[in-house]
């Protein structure tokens, strides 16, 4: 059916057929962000939706379990204005989704029965004409409704806490972040709000890169790997997806660093940015089996970078395929107890380390570096070689500070998990000798090292 004048309206999201049917006999009209996920009728839907115009009730014995309000982004970070944006509420039959929209007095109300793929939503609009349920009219911009006869079914919020409970049903993972393909393989950037997501976009979008999309993302499991979707989110919104090969959990740094992580910390790092529904032990325990299977199955890596052109030429090196076996090599030696060889290159550490020295790398084991200590530390397709310059302890952490001999700016603290091994020894000319501690200051190393470079 077509979206304009239809009482009926499919649309494609993500992979999912979701059927919009007016049960009153009146028009639907989804936004324009709809527009290119409409698709022919002429399938079976995952999702039937039955649209009425009126006020939706929820029982008086269905439980509020979530009360979200409406946040705003300011510079510097997120504010909370205290205005109701939406509700949830479980009953006996089913879940409730109540929304408040922002310039109009419709409340609409979304009814998922449990276990039902038939779900209801009540627009909040009274009769066939474009009035609200408080008698009063509205000129369709505001309340969803474009005229007489005819009305938004998905305004927002309402249409993502739809795909939220529909995805989330399937096993599927609904993320805040940026989705690129940049060297053929798919790459996602999430972190909080303010931590760069639409500023990484932009730069892989001038680059002439494939943007999925830079606000919500939905991952699902399909054969043998996981896939990104975009969501219907702006007016020109086309469906996109791309196989997913690498994650990052993202902030602003005073350089580009790229550390790998894995196992519960990577879980722990994917859910925390993931959309979720805390209350629902089933929902929860869906969500973290799916980020499990995902940090088991797609490189996921913090990220900490310069907001410009610099960050995307430092992740295609570092992701490139040799890199990245090379690296995992090394690693996967040194956790089986074996010294590893690795030529040096760069001057962070002149003059104990030069370009062209092999250093040996002896595995640390379960044992925290001492200060003075060369270590190699875990980056995503190689390591960094830099000296111990302090430990913190924390109740809950352990950070370990690091600095090149010759660099003027210290490495963000790592955790001892980022410690791959310890430097036992430096080869140079053929001679081997153990690395020798940092005799002049930092300055003057610098200096030496740019007159020899």
């Amino acid at each position: 059916c077509s979206v304009q004048e239809a009482v009926t309206v499919d649309l494609v999201i993500a992979g999912r057929r979701i059927r919009l049917h007016s049960r009153d006999g009146v028009s639907l009209l989804p936004d324009e962000r709809f527009r290119a996920f409409t698709v022919p009728g002429d399938q079976e839907p995952d999702l039937l939706v039955e649209v009425e115009v009126g006020s939706g009730e929820i029982p008086a014995a269905a439980v509020k379990v979530f009360d979200a309000q409406l946040m705003e982004e300011v510079p510097g970070g997120v504010r909370n204005t205290g205005e109701p944006f939406w509700e949830i509420f479980a009953g006996k039959e089913a879940i409730y989704a109540r929304v408040y929209l922002q310039d109009s007095e419709r409340i609409p109300v979304l009814a998922m029965p449990h276990g039902a793929k038939r779900w209801h939503i009540f627009a909040g609009v009274t009769g066939s004409g474009g009035s609200q349920s408080d008698g009063s009219q509205t000129d369709g911009s505001q309340s969803g409704v474009a005229g007489s006869g005819v009305v938004d079914p998905l305004p927002y919020p309402l249409d993502g806490l739809l795909l939220y409970f529909l995805f989330s049903q399937g096993g599927d993972i609904m993320i805040h972040g940026s989705g690129v393909v940049a060297g053929g393989r798919g790459w996602i950037f999430t972190g909080r709000s303010g931590s760069g997501k639409t500023t990484m976009a932009r730069i892989f979008d001038r680059a002439g890169d494939r943007v999925i999309h830079d606000d919500r993302l939905v991952l699902r499991r399909e054969g043998s790997g996981w896939v990104m979707h975009n969501t219907p989110v702006y007016r020109n919104d086309e469906p996109r997806s791309a196989p997913l090969d690498h994650l990052w959990v993202i902030r602003h740094g005073p350089a580009n660093v790229s550390e790998p992580i894995a196992g519960a910390e990577a879980v722990s790092m994917i859910l925390a940015n993931c959309i979720q529904q805390n209350w629902d032990r089933e929902a929860a325990s869906r969500l973290a089996a799916a980020a499990d299977d995902l940090a088991s199955s797609v490189r996921v890596s913090r990220l900490s970078f310069l907001p410009d052109d610099s960050i995307r030429d430092y992740l295609l090196l570092r992701s490139s395929a040799d890199k990245t076996l090379a690296a995992g090599v090394v690693l996967s030696m040194l956790d089986e107890g074996l010294s590893v060889t690795v030529t040096a290159g760069g001057y962070s550490m002149w003059p104990a380390i030069r370009p062209g020295d092999a250093v040996v790398i002896d595995p640390i084991g379960t044992r925290l570096p001492a200060i003075g200590e060369i270590v190699a530390l875990k980056r995503d397709g190689g390591y960094v070689i830099h000296r111990v310059t302090g430990v913190t302890t924390g109740r809950d952490t352990i950070l370990i500070h690091t600095q090149g001999d010759s660099a003027m700016r210290e490495d963000e603290p790592a955790d001892a998990g980022m410690i791959a091994g310890v430097a036992g020894s430096v080869i140079r000319s053929g001679r081997q000798h153990p690395p020798p501690p940092r005799h002049l200051p930092r300055w003057m190393n610098r200096m030496t090292a740019a007159v020899a470079g």
